[in-house]
């Protein structure tokens, strides 16, 4: 995982858990990593735009 962009308040799908937002080596996607069970989801940069877009 390369840099840390934020804390989100998109929950962890595993333990309803806080997710800290990072971004992949290729700066394509984001991957969500949960601070409780440490899952990590990836999610494509676009979708996470949208995502932030619609806040």
């Amino acid at each position: 995982m390369s840099g840390l962009i934020v804390p989100t308040i998109i929950k962890c799908i595993t333990c309803q858990g806080t997710n800290l937002v990072y971004w992949d080596e290729t700066h394509e996607k984001v991957i969500f990593k949960c601070t409780h069970c440490y899952n990590t989801t990836p999610m494509k940069l676009e979708l996470y735009e949208k995502y932030l877009d619609g806040l």
